[in-house]
């Protein structure tokens, strides 16, 4: 894995700079076709990478030497360690970044009259009241929702769908489970949700990153059902 991680990063910025200017390039057989498609596979997975600032006088020598089987300066091991320690660290930089920044914005997130805090972190503001039965963790509910970043970054929404999924609460993330268990139908509720009660350090693929404070605007429109808990 680590091999073809540094194969990708050295292909992927090879032919971003060697052909940084636009070009139609053209597909005549099966060995361009696979050729092309190779290309787009690894200029995606050294998207997902946090490597940026290349030097490329540096870079296009290590691959020159390489690509003609001469002697480099480190061998495979010690480039997989590098680039592997480098990728970690800037993702666990970030991930304190965001800590801090969800902790100082829930911090005065609190000083809001209208919002109200759990023993758990969980922030809540009650947008519109409503009066019923409130589901259980076993419960299978309908709800409207719209997530974003704490910069107001829409990553996920359901709102404009004629028909709302279904889920059950327990199979949520802890603040959506515990915020849904004091929702009753018809309610509309804004949750602050501390990266601990969201995705925590894992993140949730590119949309939602390492320890971010997350935020759902969420309408309960029905308790779909409830099982008995075994």
């Amino acid at each position: 894995m680590k091999k073809y991680l540094l194969i990708v990063i050295c292909t992927a910025t090879f032919f971003n700079t060697a052909f940084s200017q636009e070009k139609k390039v053209p597909l005549k057989d099966m060995r361009d076709s696979l050729s092309y498609s190779i290309g787009i596979s690894m200029g995606e997975s050294l998207l997902r990478t946090d490597i940026d600032n290349i030097n490329q006088a540096v870079f296009f020598e290590a691959l020159r030497q390489k690509i003609n089987n001469e002697e480099t300066l480190w061998d495979m091991s010690k480039a997989d360690s590098l680039l592997v320690g480098y990728i970690m660290g800037k993702r666990q930089a970030k991930a304190e970044e965001n800590k801090a920044k969800g902790e100082a914005f829930l911090a005065e997130n609190a000083k809001r009259d209208e919002v109200y805090t759990t023993p758990s972190g969980l922030q809540y503001e009650m947008l519109k009241m409503a009066e019923g039965p409130r589901p259980s963790l076993y419960s299978t509910v309908k709800c409207l929702y719209r997530g974003t970043t704490i910069d107001g970054e829409v990553f996920d929404e359901n709102w404009n769908r004629e028909n709302p999924i279904e889920f059950k609460v327990m199979d949520m993330i802890d603040g959506w489970v515990e915020g849904l268990q004091m929702m009753p139908i018809g309610a509309k509720w804004k949750l602050y949700i501390p990266s601990d009660l969201a995705y925590g350090e894992r993140g949730a693929g590119r949309a939602v990153g390492a320890n971010e404070t997350l935020i759902f605007e969420i309408e309960l429109l029905e308790i779909v059902s409830t099982d008995k808990p075994e």
